[in-house]
């Protein structure tokens, strides 16, 4: 079976550099594919998995800066049914995270 990974911002930015792994099991301890990487799309596709039931997790993006701007909005891991012959969609969202005083001005740095 084949998973397509969509990866998007709540700014529509970064979507490049997001790193995610494929896992056996749920506490994501077993890894079957990646690290993968999306592509100036925000996009991955993964080939060759084995039917069942595959753990999708965000681990974060190749830059730490651009990671610590950022927490996963979206369920993760993910889990996706994988069937042979078929192509499986899943999709993980990003917010920008805003700092702001108690009075709401926002902080920067």
């Amino acid at each position: 079976g084949r998973i397509e990974l969509t990866k998007t911002t709540e700014d529509g930015q970064n979507l490049s550099g997001w790193q995610f792994g494929f896992y056996s099991d749920g506490g994501c301890t077993n890894l079957i594919s990646g690290p993968h990487t999306t592509d100036a799309n925000g996009r991955i596709s993964v080939d060759n998995l084995s039917a069942g039931v595959v753990y999708v997790k965000e681990v974060g993006h190749t830059d730490s800066a651009i990671n610590d701007l950022y927490y996963c909005s979206s369920a993760n891991p993910q889990t996706v049914v994988v069937t042979a012959g078929e192509t499986a969609r899943v999709s993980f969202r990003n917010m920008l995270i805003v700092k702001r005083t108690n009075t709401g001005e926002n902080l920067s740095g």
